[in-house]
Parts: C-alpha cells; structure tokens; sequence
C-alpha cells in the first residue's frame, strides 16, 4: 500500500506498508522556483529489497509531481542514509544518476530519470 504522509508545495514523502509495518519509505522536497527536486532518503527494508519499491517510490514522486503540473528539471540525490553509510550507488547508477563531483550526491536529468523509470519523457 502506498500511503502519502506529507505532501505540500515542497515536500514529497511517501511510504509503503504491509501489516500495519513501513517497508519502503522515500523523503523528497521540490523547489519549482529552481525546478529542482532533491532526494533526502529513500530506503527499504533489507528483506523486502531487490522487488523494484525504490523504482516504484521515485516513480510515485516524479507522477506525484506532474499531476500537480511540476516538471522537475534537475534531481539530485543523496547518497547517505540514516546509518551515514554510501550504499545507494548501484541503485542510483541503474536510474541513470551521475556522481556529483566532491560530494556523495547523484544527479540526473528529468528525461533520463524518465526513461530509466519507464515514464513518458
């Protein structure tokens, strides 16, 4: 189950549950002045990992926001979970993300992020 729990003009969070237990979770904020969205967090549960829930929350978000008529033109990523571990690289690299030089961020083009995600463009 997809469950918005905050959702305003910047922010986009959602998580996904099973029994009553969040599974999957992704915390995003959307500036449209900049047209910029930046992933904060995005994680799932270590038993529930490898089903395509990260593809389904970025999915979420992108949709999310073009229903409310955002286009984000830049997405930037952060690469340090809650643990300040760096294990999202493989993940972000399969979307189509480049590494930020000097930083542990992932960016991408909303058209490549799009394609990747099995959007239209």
């Amino acid at each position: 189950m997809l469950k918005y729990f905050e959702t305003n003009s910047k922010s986009v969070d959602i998580e996904i549950e099973r029994e009553n237990e969040t599974i999957a979770f992704i915390k995003s904020n959307y500036w449209p002045s900049h047209k910029l969205l930046f992933i904060e967090d995005i994680d799932t549960h270590s038993a529930h990992r490898r089903k395509g829930l990260g593809k389904l929350r970025m999915k979420e978000v992108i949709s999310f926001l073009n229903s409310m008529g955002e286009t984000p033109k830049k997405i930037i990523a952060e690469d340090v979970g809650y643990t300040g571990t760096l294990d999202g690289s493989e993940f972000f690299k399969a979307l189509g993300f480049q590494p930020e030089e000097k930083s542990t961020n992932w960016k991408a083009s909303i058209e490549d992020l799009k394609k990747s995600l099995g959007l239209n463009a």
